[in-house]
């Protein structure tokens, strides 16, 4: 089964609450955009024979598809959604609660005698997730799994950058 998840601020005062709160509103509006595509994504794959479920976070999980062996669904669906919506640029307060949530993972992943990779500095894994997003790296920004896929997800689940905007 293939699996498709989204992608996901305390503010202090003035200046920096409006700006926070205009990052948080961006990132609403983009959980609306991501959930309406995945509602299009999902609406076309039942469509053409394969089971599609809409799940509680806006992902979708599709029975039967296979990536290379079904591309012509897979481009008439990715023609027919549009493009992926955008995710806006988070904010650097925000991504140092992501960081802190993301040392709690390593934390509960020690704590399971599971693999973690070691941390950047704070100002380390801002500066390249925000590098990251502009394209200015092709490396993807620190985390603490090992791999993707395994107990490490089940037993220490990673929050993502909606979990910090959309709380």
């Amino acid at each position: 089964m293939l699996h498709i998840a989204l992608l996901a601020a305390c503010s202090g005062g003035g200046e920096d609450a409006r700006s926070e709160a205009k990052v948080r509103r961006s990132f609403e509006i983009f959980d609306q955009q991501v959930r309406a595509y995945y509602q299009q994504q999902a609406e076309c794959f039942n469509e053409s024979g394969f089971p599609t479920t809409v799940e509680r976070d806006g992902s979708i999980a599709i029975s039967g598809l296979d990536s290379e062996r079904d591309q012509e669904v897979i481009a008439m669906c990715d023609r027919r959604s549009g493009e992926h919506p955008d995710m806006p640029l988070p904010s650097k307060e925000g991504l140092k609660q992501l960081y802190q949530r993301l040392l709690d993972v390593k934390e509960c992943l020690q704590s399971h005698d599971l693999p973690a990779t070691p941390e950047p500095s704070e100002e380390v894994f801002v500066e390249s997730y925000l590098a990251s997003l502009s394209g200015g790296t092709d490396s993807a920004p620190w985390h603490p799994y090992v791999a993707l896929a395994g107990p490490e997800v089940e037993q220490c689940p990673a929050p993502s950058l909606g979990d910090i905007y959309l709380d």
